[in-house]
């Protein structure tokens, strides 16, 4: 027999034949020791997963407005004489399929962002190999924020190419707010 006490499955059997085993615990008190904060821990990590689960759902929304601003908006004006998209000499199927390109490598960076080890423990910053490990991270972290970043540059060049063709400002401030919000 151990000298400490490990609960197993003939605990029972022990406390109810030992008239001098006092280890009766209350069900309440186990209750608030154990199984309350594994709940919270549960709910907690739930409630983190629901939450970045819907600013993906925003962010992939935000990105398909602005898809489509690149590729349905027209700013011509009623009448006999072409304007808009139509009165511009421009490949425009080129200068979308430029910003689905962007929008595609975003996604995939922004994946791979998403999906790096974890190095937020004591261990990454106390240990030699957990330092190491963190500057790893680090390093591919800061290199998919720089491309990101690129893409992101080049969606905003492509608004300021549809105000060089004509499109209202109005219409561009709006596309600004999308690509402010992704």
């Amino acid at each position: 027999s151990s000298p400490f006490f490990f609960p197993g499955p003939d605990t029972y059997n022990i406390a109810k034949n030992d008239p001098t085993f006092e280890g009766n615990m209350s069900l309440t008190l186990l209750t608030f020791v154990v199984i309350t904060p594994l709940t919270i821990s549960i709910r907690m990590a739930f409630t983190r997963r629901e939450s970045a689960l819907a600013q993906i759902a925003d962010f992939k929304v935000t990105k398909i407005n602005l898809l489509s601003t690149h590729v349905f908006w027209d700013w011509c004006k009623i009448g006999s004489k072409p304007s808009g998209r139509a009165a511009c000499n421009v490949d425009w199927l080129q200068h979308t399929d430029e910003v689905l390109y962007s929008m595609i490598r975003i996604y995939c960076e922004l994946t791979r962002l998403l999906t790096l080890p974890n190095v937020s423990r004591a261990r990454h910053h106390v240990f030699l190999y957990g330092r190491k490990q963190l500057e790893d991270v680090a390093t591919v972290s800061r290199k998919l924020h720089r491309n990101i970043l690129e893409d992101m540059t080049i969606i905003t060049e492509k608004c300021e190419f549809l105000k060089l063709q004509g499109l209202p400002a109005n219409e561009a401030g709006r596309i600004r707010q999308w690509e402010r919000f992704s």
